[in-house]
């Protein structure tokens, strides 16, 4: 099949996880067509358009007169599909201004996606989040095409895009939920006679992660914490419950990946509490480095105020790493405290304490067997090959209108 897949930001260096499922796709013997709203910086276009399976089309590059010139020749040639698109548009637009000129973005955008998938033969599309699942709808309703979405949570079960999750239960093929928590609150959002369309696809590694035997965690007291520099990713917290434990004697290092609007206030806090050299910010880094950090390191720290299920998670555990992550969203599902790593509670500074110390302290043979066991729980569950099948059966499904 032609599949083309959406998301705004599909070559941010924090999308790895939809790269992956696109690259086991194309393995499977498909045309993958990749589509992204957004333009990244050049740094991550460099760094993540060689995991592409393809070039990458960037739909607002085109500029606004390219979007108003497909928009008006579809007008003239289908008004009464271009005007279904359009009512569907700001149907699934957030209410205000912004919401509303959003709205007549993502129409534009829609339209000139769904002449371009019309054109070049696709059979399916993938979109990937339902805060860009507007676009897909339109390209759909333009085209004729089918399409489907991947939901991942928790911003997209926030206020504004409750109404598309219904919409998109109602017009898509299928809704791909990451996890059965994840596949819960689309349920809870959505009428009952519409569940039997939300199914569960887990988001999948490569084979860079999973061909490699799991090694030993590190001896050197060294936490790695892969995350968006955010504020609810709970980096400030992990900044003070490392100064504490380095203010009992314990010579422990933290390695934090990732960048944001974070980051100055963060450096700020290093500067306050004397941790500039225990704490680096290494800012956004290549899938390979990201595998060599954490190879270095003896744990993953993962101090989220809400998650879906992070990839840096599965990554770590699949390197042999335990994990000290919070109780949010669908971590709990291969996060088991005794097992393959600590759970917390968010916002708990003593409890991420006491749980780093724990790390520090646990003898190196108890968590080589936490680490193997994460190991194996992420190879059986979050495959990138056997999920990408999993999704294909989906989109052949005959069931689906």
């Amino acid at each position: 099949m032609r599949i083309a897949y959406l998301e705004n930001r599909l070559t941010e260096v924090g999308k790895t996880f939809i790269r992956s499922e696109m690259t086991a796709v194309a393995a499977l013997g498909h045309d993958v067509r990749p589509f992204s709203g957004r333009t990244p910086s050049a740094r991550e276009r460099a760094m993540t358009e060689p995991e592409m399976p393809g070039p990458t089309t960037y739909l607002f590059e085109q500029g606004v007169r390219t979007l108003a010139g497909a928009l008006l020749r579809e007008a003239r040639a289908n008004p009464r599909r271009t005007a279904r698109a359009a009512a569907l548009a700001w149907r699934s637009s957030a209410k205000g201004l912004r919401g509303r000129t959003r709205a007549l973005a993502q129409f534009a955008a829609g339209v000139l996606l769904g002449r371009t998938l019309r054109a070049q033969g696709a059979e399916h599309l993938h979109n990937h989040a339902i805060h860009t699942a507007p676009v897909a709808l339109v390209a759909s309703t333009i085209s004729g095409i089918p399409y489907s979405v991947t939901t991942h949570g928790p911003p997209e079960f926030d206020a504004p895009a409750q109404p598309c999750l219904s919409l998109h239960a109602a017009h898509a093929a299928f809704i791909a939920t990451i996890s059965p928590i994840v596949r819960a609150e689309v349920c809870r959002l959505t009428a009952p006679h519409l569940w039997e369309r939300i199914k569960i696809v887990r988001c999948g590694l490569p084979e860079a992660f999973l061909a490699q035997a799991p090694d030993d965690p590190a001896a050197e007291p060294v936490f790695v914490c892969v995350a968006r520099l955010d504020g609810r990713k709970g980096q400030l917290v992990l900044l003070e419950a490392v100064h504490r434990l380095v203010a009992g004697g314990h010579d422990v290092r933290v390695v934090l990946i990732g960048d944001g609007p974070l980051r100055g206030e963060l450096e700020t806090a290093l500067a306050r509490t004397g941790l500039e050299d225990r704490v680096r910010i290494t800012g956004w880094q290549p899938s390979a480095q990201v595998r060599d950090e954490l190879r270095r390191a003896r744990a993953l720290v993962l101090p989220s105020f809400a998650e879906g299920l992070p990839i840096a998670i599965m990554e770590a555990m699949a390197l042999g790493r335990p994990v000290v992550a919070t109780a949010v969203g669908s971590v709990p599902e291969i996060v088991r405290p005794g097992e393959t790593g600590w759970l917390v509670p968010p916002l708990d500074t003593d409890a991420l304490h006491d749980a780093l110390l724990e790390v520090v302290t646990t003898p190196l043979d108890t968590l080589r067997t936490m680490g193997r066991r994460g190991a194996a729980l992420v190879r059986e569950r979050h495959n990138a090959a056997t999920q990408a099948a999993r999704l294909i059966e989906l989109i052949h499904d005959p069931a689906h209108p």
